[in-house]
């Protein structure tokens, strides 16, 4: 029969297709009444019913990982083939689309977004003169190499995942300024409005969600946020916007950094194209990125086998062409490199946090727009005195704590290695966990200050006036029963 569900299924599907294709609704009412089609009531039915389910779906995601950290993209997304011949209406028919897409991991727990009441944000801005350092990058990577990688990115690999990945829209809308991207953030935030109002925690009031973003998302939503610092409710900007960390892709900044060295270096690597494939091989300006890498990897794997030779030929040359070519093929390609498959894919954060600062310095020497900033700005947040600043203020205020609780430490039992109760972390611990002297038979006594055996200062009080001597260990003497101890 026309009308089994198999056939209506087919027929639904047909009327959602002329819908999308922008047919009009009597045109798709006729189809239906030609026995083609549904009609466009219950085509429009049909996508509220698919809206719903999605919105639940996304509604569950977020509360079976509530307890987890999320991590946001945010990107626009086009079709790239493209017709060029134009119409009455448009000139092409390119489509721009903004995709919302997040991510959790099971083995990583929420971050808080604030610490006695400091923003996580880095009040400070930038400042390049934090990033010094000395030493090529091959040097440093020689070190390195002596790893074994693969297991890293093995275990890493589950954060690459897309399993744990959950669309939370897909707009038809273009994605190039700052309100775009705050209208946008906040169909994101409503998810976690949503599950607020159902009784759930304040996600987004409390613990921060890293956005990975390219140089658009980096800067407008940066842009966003410092408004948000600046002007507070007045620029009207929601407060959750604080809760982004943007944080600069490191794809990105790989596949920027290898084009631009290409680029800027074509005059090099065209002498090395030709003598490779021949000299009526024309070796274009814009290549694919694969080729762009397979010539940069050509070229420092050639380097690496005549590398000493070459520099013990020059010595300690000072020639301006020389220098220039040893700091391409010693640090520039390697880096470019290296950045993203080796460091970043194998967890070693601290080699990847140097690239960056290397990257940043190459991209302001080639003078490579917006990219010699983004590099830069990410870097403020992992070396700006923020997080010392942060940390500072958490130590002072457990010092504070442990002031307080003074003498209430107390040991709990008499084993061999007894247990020790810690009022200020609210927590029993091993003696092994405190200094050397409460890991001896005769620890450090309660009830009087000098621990000397036969003690010169009869009252035994910790007078300021005895020059008294409290060791890293533990123990506690007057100087005159220390001197006479050790002597």
């Amino acid at each position: 029969s026309i009308n089994n569900k198999y056939v209506n299924g087919l027929k639904a599907d047909i009327g959602s297709y002329l819908q999308t294709a922008g047919t009009s609704a009597s045109s798709i009412d006729t189809l239906n009444n030609l026995g083609f089609s549904v009609t466009r009531k219950t085509v429009d039915r049909q996508k509220l019913i698919i809206s719903d389910e999605h919105q639940e779906s996304v509604n569950n995601y977020c509360l079976q990982n509530v307890e987890k950290m999320f991590f946001l993209n945010i990107d626009d997304y086009y079709n790239i083939h493209r017709k060029n011949q134009p119409t009455l209406l448009q000139t092409h028919n390119i489509f721009h689309f903004v995709t919302i897409l997040l991510n959790s991991n099971p083995d990583i727990f929420k971050i808080s977004a604030y610490s006695s009441d400091i923003s996580v944000h880095n009040p400070i801005g930038i400042d390049s003169k934090q990033f010094l350092i000395e030493d090529s990058y091959e040097n440093r990577m020689e070190s390195l190499t002596i790893h074994n990688y693969d297991g890293r990115i093995q275990y890493h690999q589950e954060l690459r995942s897309m399993v744990n990945s959950k669309l939370i829209d897909f707009i038809l809308h273009s994605l190039h300024s700052t309100k775009d991207y705050i209208e946008y953030t906040n169909l994101l935030f409503k998810v976690f409005e949503r599950l607020k109002n159902n009784g759930e925690q304040d996600y987004l009031s409390n613990c921060i969600i890293p956005t990975i973003c390219d140089w658009p998302g980096q800067v407008n939503i940066r842009r966003a946020i410092t408004l948000r610092n600046d002007k507070r409710a007045e620029s009207g900007i929601p407060l959750k916007i604080l809760s982004l960390i943007p944080i600069i892709g490191p794809l990105h900044i790989s596949l920027n950094s290898q084009e631009t060295l290409f680029q800027t270096y074509h005059f090099f690597f065209e002498m090395l194209y030709h003598n490779l494939f021949g000299e009526k091989k024309i070796l274009s300006q814009k290549l694919k990125q694969t080729i762009i890498s397979l010539i940069l990897n050509l070229t420092f794997q050639g380097w690496k086998k005549i590398r000493n030779v070459v520099i013990n030929r020059f010595g300690h040359s000072k020639d301006a062409e020389y220098r220039m070519m040893i700091d391409l093929l010693d640090n520039s390609i390697p880096l470019t490199l290296d950045i993203y498959t080796v460091l970043f894919k194998s967890g070693f954060f601290e080699g990847y946090l140097e690239s960056i600062v290397r990257i940043w310095i190459l991209f302001q020497r080639l003078r490579r727009h917006n990219y010699n900033k983004a590099p830069l700005i990410f870097l403020s947040d992992n070396y700006g005195n923020s997080q010392q600043k942060k940390t500072s203020l958490f130590l002072l205020d457990l010092f504070n704590n442990i002031f307080h609780n003074i003498g209430n430490t107390q040991q709990i039992n008499r084993k061999k290695f007894p247990n020790f109760s810690l009022p200020t972390f609210n927590i029993n611990v091993d003696v092994k966990v405190l200094p050397l002297a409460w890991n001896t038979e005769t620890k450090p006594s309660d009830d009087k200050f000098c621990d000397a055996e036969k003690c010169l200062l009869s009252n035994n009080s910790n007078n300021p006036l005895f020059n008294n001597i409290v060791l890293t260990c533990g123990y506690a003497y007057h100087k005159q029963c220390y001197l006479l101890k050790n002597n």
